[in-house]
């Protein structure tokens, strides 16, 4: 019997700035593929499908005391409310929608949009 590959899931440093992020999914995906980063009041999720489409999809917790204010900055980038499930609200944004055949440039764009609204609004923490 032949094994099947399993996923790579692991854990890898990268530093906190979106630019760098942004380049750390430019080199881990491929068709067909996906990217999930997590990070403290919320989950994102990058996935390329094989006929080059892009998906983004960001999860907030409803707990989110800044939850209105995101979902807002969201939707001006583009992203809709897609879904809510056990006190996470999913935002989405694809590239299908877009329908034009060279979509990479524009997922980057709302990729790095999207990273750095996170970034704005998430307080700095000293004491964990």
């Amino acid at each position: 019997m032949t094994e099947k590959p399993r996923p790579d899931n692991r854990l890898v440093q990268i530093p906190p700035d979106p630019a760098s992020i942004t380049s750390f999914v430019e080199t881990s995906i491929r068709p067909g593929s996906s990217v999930m980063l997590a990070f403290s009041e919320a989950t994102m999720s990058i996935f390329l499908d094989r006929t080059g489409d892009w998906t983004i999809t960001l999860g907030l917790s409803t707990k989110n005391s800044r939850m209105s204010s995101l979902a807002g900055q969201l939707e001006e980038l583009g992203f809709f409310r897609a879904t809510e499930d056990e006190g996470t609200v999913y935002f989405l944004w694809t590239s299908a929608l877009l329908g034009l055949l060279d979509t990479k440039h524009y997922a980057e764009e709302k990729l790095l949009a999207a990273l750095t609204i996170l970034q704005r609004n998430t307080p700095l923490c000293y004491i964990s």
